[in-house]
């Protein structure tokens, strides 16, 4: 699972491998992306490059459907 419990959906090509393709926790999106050879959804927000994956300093996420603020409020 990735620092932020987001999808990750992306290739590598930013590292000289385009055709090599990466998903975690979207085993659903690849079927449609591998069969189709596109989607109809907005799947930009799952990048690689992401500050989830880019930022050594990203804060990660340990409650998902919470906001950060919610949890620090019952802690």
């Amino acid at each position: 699972m990735t620092p932020d419990r987001d999808f990750l959906v992306d290739t590598c090509s930013q590292f000289g491998f385009p055709e090599v393709i990466v998903c975690c926790g979207a085993g659903h999106a690849y079927n449609e992306l591998a069969v189709e050879g596109a989607t109809a959804y907005d799947i930009s927000q799952f990048t690689i490059r992401r500050p989830a994956l880019t930022d050594p300093t990203f804060q990660p996420v340990f409650y998902m459907g919470l906001k950060k603020a919610d949890v620090q409020a019952r802690l």
